[in-house]
């Protein structure tokens, strides 16, 4: 299992869809993303070039989907949550 970065969190992005608008300039490297659902089928063409990408090995599973980020259970993700000053579901 994945560690997740102890690093203070700006933002926290939580991409839900493979294709969405143009948010990819707002992301600086202290934010982090979180690929959930059909966001996990996200090529890393699609992201920004920051460190902190995880998926949520649930939905990887269930799509049967290998990305190229770093897998997280829930009780992880929830972890990061709490510790972000915000929270953008795209």
């Amino acid at each position: 299992m994945s560690s997740v970065s102890d690093r203070p969190i700006a933002l926290l992005y939580v991409i839900r869809d493979e294709i969405s608008g143009n948010w990819l300039d707002l992301v600086t490297e202290d934010d982090v993303i979180v690929l959930v659902e059909n966001g996990v089928y996200r090529q890393q063409s699609q992201l920004p070039p920051i460190s902190r990408i995880y998926a949520l090995t649930s939905d990887c599973s269930a799509r049967s989907v290998e990305p190229r980020a770093q897998i997280i259970d829930h009780g992880q993700w929830v972890d990061l949550s709490l510790r972000c000053q915000h929270i953008i579901r795209i």
